[in-house]
């Protein structure tokens, strides 16, 4: 046995710093913690820090083993905690001044900033909002670093756009470039002894928010192979303009792909347990606990959330519900201390402190639909047994259509394979038994009807806006509009085509570009060179925002119209800044249209510039709207 004899740091329930021996053995990709002289114990003192790290296991009840010690993996995150209790400063890192570079290309100013970090720290979060030039920062990072191994990540319409970027100013390398999904793939199919890149950006890295999700875990993988073969001689460069569209929580899975460990908290859910106020609910199925809002303001009450002239703070007795009055105390401000944790990893560039561009200019175009459609449309809300089924067949029926399914012949289940029976749960007197069985899904038959989902159109009268838009348009010869239905950017295309103009359509189908007869210009001109070439005279971007409102440069464009919105704010953020960046007309500006048809067009929108998730919608919200 291999003991390391380390102090670490603790701090007593009186406040008082003192250090506290300890002794650690590394064995199977594992660190064990044992008191000293008692190989067989660990420290009780040291159990909630050790809970903290990642892999935490008490040996105790593991059987066969029966230790009465803690372990954990023995992995950069740990290792990193570990140094910062034992005083050392594994931040040093992100401390060290910056170092200048000289660059031959024409960089401004807080690029050649971005530029700089990234070459002197090596792991950063370029949180920059769209339009800031973060691509030539990165070019010039993989070309300065003298490497030549790099992998990009990013989604697929990124791709198109950053190899544009690449092509126009001259790239000297050849990164490998790959979907989110396509790294998932290589990273599950990764065999021992492969080398690791020397370097990876990872682009729209707001993909990588959810800690659960298997592009965020592929993603860390990669990035502690790095750090494993590379040590600081690698890269992790993490860009993206709306990193955090929905909650501060957001941050956590982005800063461990970067470098894990900068952040104690060792799990998304501790991580957000620091930053919010929650309450226990009580229901039939038990109790949990729910967020019921943020550290975000020292007027908060720090054990309730609530603000000092709440009455829960001057009765025995809250509105009879046993709830106990308590003295008010100030809250820190933990979101806002947020930035300060961050400092040194994360990079913040707002668009407004760095270019000098005019700033958006909205527009609301509110169309009153007719009695007939609101009938049929308070109809739907009626039998929507969820809120969010409400709004996805009011959003269709705003946007003139509905979809509907057919049956078109026969498939083979899904369920069985096409053999009638396959093992499925029983609930039994005994509980839930796995048997072989005829199939739930065919009932024995092997097929299943195949349904395929079709467009019924109707008259909307967002159909002659648009065509009022388009004239407006056409001096230009340009416009983007964003549609959240296939079924909408469908229509919209055929309506293009009918005022004749030619459409480039992103809808997660893929790219087209199709003429203004229907025809499809040949697969050797790339969709954005026939957006950008002004030769071809009336071209509208038609796209649904996902897939053609990131990391796309539009500026051809003066006018993007949201003829609807999807369900994520982070596709209307960024859809809106396609058109809203360096080399826009600045005489013509940056116009932004929304289009109202049905009273829940506005409140959706509503929701998505508040930050709310559209699922927490109630029905008595979309009933509202309807009546307004």
């Amino acid at each position: 046995m291999t003991l390391e004899h380390i102090k670490i740091i603790k701090t007593t329930k009186k406040g008082t710093r003192v250090w506290t021996p300890l002794d650690i053995e590394r064995e199977n990709g594992r660190i064990f913690f044992h008191t000293p002289g008692q190989y067989n114990r660990t420290p009780f003192e040291m159990k909630p820090e050790i809970k903290a790290m990642r892999g935490s296991r008490f040996h105790g009840y593991l059987e066969g083993d029966g230790r009465k010690i803690w372990s954990v993996e023995d992995c950069c995150r740990n290792n990193f905690q570990l140094d910062y209790m034992q005083g050392r400063n594994p931040y040093a890192n992100w401390e060290q001044p910056l170092k200048n570079w000289n660059y031959d290309r024409p960089l401004f100013d807080h690029q050649a900033w971005l530029a700089d970090c990234g070459l002197t720290y090596h792991y950063q979060i370029f949180a920059a909002e769209m339009g800031t030039g973060k691509s030539l920062a990165a070019i010039e990072i993989m070309e300065k670093s003298g490497l030549f191994d790099w992998w990009y990540i990013a989604p697929k319409s990124g791709i198109a756009a950053v190899e544009r970027e690449w092509s126009k100013w001259g790239l000297r390398l050849q990164p490998t470039v790959m979907t989110y999904e396509r790294l998932r793939i290589m990273v599950e199919q990764w065999e021992s002894g492969m080398p690791a890149p020397k370097g990876v950006i990872f682009d729209e890295s707001s993909r990588l928010k959810s800690e659960r999700a298997k592009r965020t875990r592929a993603a860390m993988h990669l990035a502690d192979f790095i750090r494993k073969e590379y040590g600081w001689d690698g890269y992790c460069i993490l860009m993206s303009g709306t990193p955090a569209p929905k909650s501060p929580v957001d941050w956590w899975s982005q800063c461990e792909v970067c470098y894990p460990g900068f952040l104690k908290e060792g799990t998304a859910k501790s991580f957000e347990w620091r930053l919010a106020f929650f309450e226990k609910q009580k229901t039939e199925q038990g109790d949990f606990w729910k967020r019921i809002g943020w550290r975000d303001d020292e007027k908060k009450c720090e054990h309730c959330g609530r603000y000092e002239d709440d009455p829960i703070h001057e009765c025995d007795d809250v509105f009879g519900m046993g709830e106990k009055s308590h003295q008010w105390i100030a809250s820190k401000n933990e979101v806002a201390y947020l930035a300060n944790r961050l400092d040194g990893l994360v990079r913040v560039l707002k668009k407004k402190d760095c270019l000098n561009i005019p700033d958006k200019i909205y527009r609301e175009i509110k169309l009153e639909p007719t009695s007939t459609l609101k009938r049929v449309a308070k109809g739907l809300a009626a039998i929507a047994t969820t809120a969010i089924q409400g709004i996805t067949w009011l959003r269709e029926l705003s946007d003139g259509f509905q979809y509907r399914e057919k049956q078109e012949g026969m498939e083979t289940c899904p369920q069985c394979k096409g053999e009638g029976e396959c093992d499925q749960w029983r609930q039994t007197n005994e509980g839930p038994e796995k048997r072989f069985d005829v199939c739930d899904v065919c009932k024995g038959a092997g097929e299943v009807p195949h349904m395929v989902r079709e467009t019924k159109e109707v008259r909307c009268p967002k159909e002659d806006a648009i065509k009022l838009l388009l004239e407006e348009c056409e001096d230009q010869g340009r416009i983007v509009i964003f549609a959240g239905f296939q079924g909408s950017v469908d229509k919209l295309t055929k309506l293009c085509h009918g005022q004749g103009w030619d459409v480039v359509k992103i809808d997660g189908r893929g790219w087209k570009v199709l003429r203004h007869d229907g025809e499809p210009v040949s697969r050797n001109i790339k969709p954005l060179d026939y957006w950008e070439d002004m030769n071809n005279e009336r071209v509208a971007f038609c796209a649904h925002p996902a897939s053609g409102g990131l990391g796309l440069t539009l500026t051809q464009s003066r006018m993007a119209v949201f003829y609807s919105n999807d369900f994520a704010p982070e596709s209307r953020m960024q859809g809106e800044d396609r058109i809203h960046r360096p080399g826009m007309d600045e005489n013509r500006g940056a116009t932004i249209v929304d289009l109202f048809h049905l009273g829940t067009d506005t409140k959706v929108l509503s929701v998505l510039r508040d930050n709310r998730r559209l699922e927490n919608m109630t029905l008595g919200e979309l009933q509202e709207a309807l009546d307004d």
